[in-house]
Formats: C-alpha cells, sequence, structure tokens
C-alpha cells in the first residue's frame, strides 16, 4: 500500500473511490497525512470499514472535515485511539451526535482537548456517562463554561481528580451547587487553586465539610479571605495542618477571635510565617500554649517589630528557645525585657556575633 507521505495529494473524490479492503488496511500513519478535505469524500460503508487503530492518525482537521452523520456510528473502541489534538475538532453538534457508550470511553488527555466551547453544551446525560478518571482532564477554561445546573450532579469520585489548575475555573455560585460529600473530598493542592472570591464566600456547612487534610493547600490569599467567624472555628487539628504560607495571611483581628487550643501544637515553621503585627496582637492565653520549640522559628522581621507587650508574655523555656538572629534584631527595651531570662550560650553568642 502506499506510503504514508504520498497520502498527501489525495482529493475527496479518491479517497471515496476506494474499495472497502482497501479502507479496511489503512494504517494510522497514513490516514495522517491525508489532506483534511479528503476525509469529506468517505461514504458511510467505508468509514465503518476502518479499523479502529487507524483512528490514531486522525488530526483535527478529519474531524473537523467528516460528515455529521458519521458521528453517530462512533465505535467506542475506535473514539479511544482519537489522539488528544484531534479533539479539539469536534463542534457541539457533532459531539453530541456521540452515543453514550463512546461518551464512557473518553480519556482524560481526550476531554482536556475539547474546546470549551463544546463543554459548555454539554448534555446532563453526557456529563453522567462520563467516567470518574476522565475529570482528571478538565481544564480551566472548560470548568468555567460547564452549565450551572451539572455541579449539583457531581460526583466525589468525580471531583478528587480534578487538577489544581482546574479549580480555578470554579465561580461562588457553581462551587456553592457542590453537594456537602463533594466538599468532604476536596484534596490538599484542589483547595489551594481555588479563586479566593470562592474562599470568601464559604459557609458554615462548606467549612465545616472540608477534610482536616485538606487544609495543607490553604494559601496566604485564601485565609485572608477566609470570612474571621469561619476562622474562629478552626480546630486544634486543621491549624495544625497550616502551612507557614498560608499563616502569613492571618490578620490581627482574625487571629484574637482563634481558641488558644490551636496554638498548642505550633511548630517553628509555622510560628515564622506569622506576620509580626499579627504576632503583636496575641493574648496571653494564646501565648502561653505555644511550645518553647516554635519559638526557635522566630524570623529577625518578626524580632525587629516586637513590642514589649506581647514578648512579656514570653515564659523563660519560650525565650531560651529563641534564635541569636532574632533575639539581635530586637529594639533594645524588648531585648532589655527578656535579657535576665537568656541562657548563658544565648549570651555568649550574641556576645560573638
Amino acid at each position: 500500500f502506499l506510503p504514508p507521505e504520498s497520502m498527501q495529494g489525495f482529493k475527496p473524490n479518491q479517497l471515496g473511490a476506494m474499495p472497502l479492503d482497501v479502507m479496511a488496511s489503512f494504517q494510522p500513519a497514513q490516514f495522517m497525512f491525508l489532506p483534511s478535505i479528503a476525509v469529506s469524500g468517505l461514504d458511510a460503508e467505508q468509514f465503518e470499514a476502518l479499523s479502529p487503530e487507524v483512528f490514531e492518525g486522525f488530526q483535527l482537521g478529519h474531524i473537523k472535515k467528516l460528515p455529521t452523520e458519521f458521528f453517530s456510528e462512533f465505535d467506542p473502541k475506535a473514539f479511544e485511539q482519537l489522539p488528544p489534538e484531534a479533539m479539539a475538532g469536534f463542534k457541539p453538534k457533532t459531539f453530541n451526535a456521540l452515543a453514550l457508550d463512546v461518551i464512557r470511553s473518553l480519556q482524560p488527555d481526550q476531554l482536556a482537548g475539547l474546546k470549551k466551547q463544546v463543554v459548555k453544551r454539554f448534555e446532563i446525560d453526557q456529563f453522567k456517562a462520563l467516567s470518574p478518571d476522565v475529570f482528571g482532564g478538565f481544564q480551566l477554561g472548560q470548568i468555567r463554561k460547564l452549565p450551572t445546573d451539572f455541579f449539583s450532579e457531581f460526583d466525589p469520585k468525580a471531583f478528587e481528580q480534578l487538577s489544581p489548575e482546574a479549580m480555578a475555573g470554579f465561580k461562588p455560585k457553581t462551587f456553592n451547587a457542590l453537594a456537602l460529600d463533594v466538599i468532604r473530598s476536596l484534596q490538599p493542592d484542589q483547595l489551594a487553586g481555588l479563586k479566593k472570591q470562592i474562599i470568601r464566600r464559604f459557609d458554615s456547612d462548606q467549612f465545616g465539610a472540608l477534610p482536616t487534610e485538606s487544609f495543607a493547600g490553604f494559601q496566604n490569599e485564601q485565609i485572608q479571605a477566609l470570612p474571621n467567624d469561619l476562622i474562629a472555628e478552626i480546630s486544634p487539628k486543621e491549624f495544625s495542618e497550616l502551612s507557614s504560607n498560608a499563616l502569613s495571611g492571618l490578620m490581627p483581628k482574625a487571629a484574637q477571635n482563634l481558641d488558644p487550643a490551636v496554638f498548642e501544637k505550633l511548630d517553628a515553621v509555622q510560628m515564622g510565617g506569622l506576620k509580626p503585627r499579627t504576632l503583636r496582637k496575641l493574648n496571653p492565653d494564646q501565648v502561653d500554649v505555644i511550645p518553647a520549640d516554635a519559638f526557635s522559628g522566630m524570623t529577625m522581621d518578626q524580632g525587629r517589630k516586637m513590642n514589649e507587650v506581647v514578648a512579656s508574655y514570653f515564659d523563660p523555656a519560650q525565650i531560651r528557645s529563641l534564635q541569636l538572629e532574632f533575639l539581635a534584631s530586637l529594639p533594645d527595651p524588648v531585648f532589655s525585657l527578656l535579657e535576665d531570662d537568656l541562657s548563658a550560650s544565648q549570651l555568649n553568642g550574641l556576645d560573638n556575633l
């Protein structure tokens, strides 16, 4: 049979004249080189004669030029072979002509290749036919265009597959349409991908449904956007999952509303993430329960902006955990307040700086 490169000159009438046994012997590499316009010459019998493997050679232009009536005849095994770049050739009309069995065979990278206009025109039966695994292919623009009434139909297992990048496509209205069971499946990297406008509109039920481990995904801008009354609901376990980046978004007023118990497991890395102005607003009960080891994470910036009020809450064990760089950065009045409780090694170390 003809070498792949020789297929480039084929015209619709030439392809349409090919016998069925020749069509059945077509190879993917040969089909790949066919001009897009040539496939418009295929008849239904020729299309059905193509082996499933040959669909791997279909290109974007081939899908665009394929007669519309052929799409209802697609075989699931053949459809699975379509490369992701060919999927961009689908139009709403041609994709909607596919049988549900074909849509059930859709792969994640194929879904990723669909134009957002096609996703916008999904029908509810098509959406429900998508396998959970395929949701890993959803892109930001596709989530934006997905019909709003579909979000209440999300399955938790399918939702778990959404990429962090896709999460940025949620709007407050579409995220609020999700069932609480779906929100309970939210992963840390998915939470990190949500826009702060979504976080700002969390309600108490949604916030309460977040799995504890998902708190590791919070970013500083998201914590800033989180309503203060919801921050006050954070449990010690949830707080222990927050990164130093997330804690850098904790504002003074929000911190004051936190139960002292959340600070009991604060570690050195988290401590270093707190903004100086937030540290200055902590109350005695909150400071009192912070583990002494956490104080080793305090930074020079925190030291330079430390005031006497909050420093007066530090106990001797906490003070003896402070690093030399932090101590050297303290304003003189604050250093004088802490000096009597410094260890001999701290004092010697400061003399040698």
